[in-house]
């Protein structure tokens, strides 16, 4: 199109009118249909795990493990099943005594990948597993193709309206169930928005951040431009360009770095991964730096809080779910039940402190509760105390009497009910002590 413009010019006071050529730019802006796409068959997924008609699993369970591909996702992921499924674990009678011969089967690798697939249950909110009754190990059957809803197992997980066979078809089953949906759903919906910045960022960096040649031609001769391009083009790593005297005017490199639009994208993904250490661990500060010890230390409360509830929820499918199996089958005791061994961090003068406070308060407790802790025999044998206790019953015992913050009567009513000392033993130490 053509676009006059009027000169006015100063020295003669005359006008003239001039015309120029105006070409017109147009921007595109190319569509990203990458989040829209995936955040659409990310809805029907989870709708169809919620469907009352024809619910299926397939395509979430296929999220799920798409999901875990990410690097982030498998760190935190990691953390919050070793904090779950590290844990020693222990069989006990219905007194609460430990039953050591069947301690060989709780350690066996058949228990350990049965506590895990309890764990995967809070991941992908289910675990359908049948065992080998000759290995004591567990199968996990596909979660493709289970249906947890209707109770069935289909065999084609591409036919997800099949109707399947009940699960009562599979001998030594278990079902384990936490939720719904289970915590990879919420990190599914962060991971597709975080996997396609990074793939709009890989875009960014091949278009815009390598450095671009710029080479200026003498005159406008179009096959001459074309031949310096191509020349350009070829240089490989160590470029060499040889061209007829004339041919190239300039020739110079042009860094293609944006700071501001690649602080944009690495702050963006940065914050992707707060998101997914926030669904499954509760809180960032145990995954990333920054913030104050106090902040720490609360998120490292946080987490340890879900770690208590998983190791919770494990112990109450164990015993509600695996154990009646456990028993039928020959590998545990009846009226037993499973549960973490305890443990207890605190040094052996925290411990004892604390309990001589309790004993403080509630002067009736039964003493078999601080004998089963510390492992000392309530005995009434004439055998020296210092061979019944050990070094560690020794040690809490001598720090006891020699604890200048406790009140004679506070000694003897520990030595009484911590160590099942008669009234006149416990006197004639406290008074040896006082001397």
């Amino acid at each position: 199109m053509k676009l006059k413009f009027k000169i006015f010019n100063t020295k003669d006071n005359k006008q003239s009118v001039k015309s120029t050529d105006i070409r017109k730019f147009v921007i595109y802006r190319t569509e990203l249909k990458r989040n829209s796409d995936d955040m659409d068959a990310y809805w029907k997924a989870v709708q169809a795990v919620n469907s009352d008609m024809m619910p299926s699993n397939g395509e979430l369970i296929r999220l799920h493990n798409r999901a875990l591909l990410d690097s982030h996702v498998q760190a935190v992921i990691t953390k919050r099943r070793m904090a779950a499924t590290q844990t020693e674990w222990e069989c006990v009678d219905s007194e609460d005594n430990v039953l050591d011969e069947y301690q060989s089967h709780i350690n066996s690798r058949g228990f350990s990948e049965t506590v895990g697939a309890v764990f995967d249950s809070i991941l992908h909110g289910f675990t359908l597993i049948q065992y080998d009754t000759t290995t004591r190990r567990p199968y996990v059957v596909p979660r493709q193709n289970v249906k947890w809803q209707t109770g069935s197992v289909i065999p084609d997980a591409n036919n997800q309206s099949a109707q399947g066979e009940p699960f009562d078809t599979y001998p030594n089953h278990i079902l384990f169930q936490h939720s719904r949906l289970g915590i990879l759903t919420p990190v599914c919906r962060i991971e597709i928005m975080k996997r396609n910045a990074l793939g709009d960022f890989c875009d960014y960096m091949q278009r815009y951040a390598m450095p671009i040649s710029v080479v200026t031609t003498a005159g406008n001769d179009a096959a001459q431009a074309k031949a310096v391009a191509e020349s350009v083009n070829n240089a490989g790593s160590d470029p060499t360009i040889a061209m007829p005297s004339g041919y190239v005017e300039n020739l110079e490199l042009k860094s293609g770095s944006n700071s501001s639009t690649n602080d944009l994208y690495t702050k963006g993904l940065e914050f992707f991964n707060a998101e997914i250490s926030k669904a499954v661990l509760g809180q960032t500060m145990t995954t990333d730096d920054g913030g104050s010890y106090s902040q720490a230390a609360v998120h490292l409360t946080v987490e340890g809080r879900i770690n208590s509830d998983d190791l919770r929820y494990i112990e109450d499918e164990l015993n509600a779910q695996y154990l009646p199996l456990a028993v039928a089958l020959g590998w545990l005791p009846t009226n037993c039940k499973l549960r973490p061994k305890s443990t207890d961090n605190r040094s052996l003068d925290e411990q004892l402190d604390s309990d001589n406070k309790l004993i403080t308060l509630v002067p009736s407790i039964d003493r078999s509760f601080f004998a089963s802790k510390y492992n000392v025999p309530v005995t009434d044998s004439e055998t020296p105390y210092a061979v019944v206790l050990g070094v560690g019953g020794t040690q809490a015992f001598i720090s006891i009497i020699a604890d200048q913050t406790l009140a004679p009567e506070q000694k003897k009513q520990s030595l009484m009910l911590l160590f099942g000392l008669k009234e006149q033993e416990a006197d004639k130490l406290i008074n040896i002590q006082s001397v």
